[in-house]
């Protein structure tokens, strides 16, 4: 299993939890939901936020959230959100839309760059030859 594969973990009752999976595979796992926040590969992969005390969520399997309705994944199951796991999982979403536009300004920036460049020569060899036939 892949962390990035994992759509999102929801504590179960006693000390197990469940783990949801893109493909639609499910496990039932021993361990509370508290220990997979606190897992190693989970934090480094930076994908996961705790929306509610028993929902951990892949942010980037989200595919619609809102203040008083939830969050809705992209397997269409329906997560609970507290205020606190809607406001970082605004702030990992927007991060990411902000890291997304600035690349693609600078893309762009370049681009209208290399794309002067040909008018660039064709001026300076034009502004060559009239300065070598005033010469003349």
């Amino acid at each position: 299993m892949v962390v990035k594969d994992i759509i999102r973990f929801e504590g179960g009752k006693g000390n197990c939890c469940y783990i949801f999976l893109i493909g639609g595979k499910s496990y039932k796992i021993t361990g509370n939901i508290g220990e997979w926040v606190k897992d190693a590969e989970i934090i480094a992969s930076g994908l996961f936020v705790l929306l509610h005390r028993s929902h951990l969520i892949n942010y980037k399997q989200v595919d619609s959230y809102d203040r008083t309705q939830g969050a809705t994944m992209k397997n269409n199951e329906p997560v609970p959100l507290t205020p606190e796991g809607f406001d970082e999982l605004e702030k990992r979403i927007f991060s990411e839309e902000q890291v997304a536009l600035a690349t693609t300004q600078a893309m762009n920036d370049n681009a209208t760059l290399w794309n002067g460049i040909p008018a660039m020569v064709t001026a300076m060899t034009t502004l060559g030859t009239k300065i070598a036939s005033k010469r003349e």
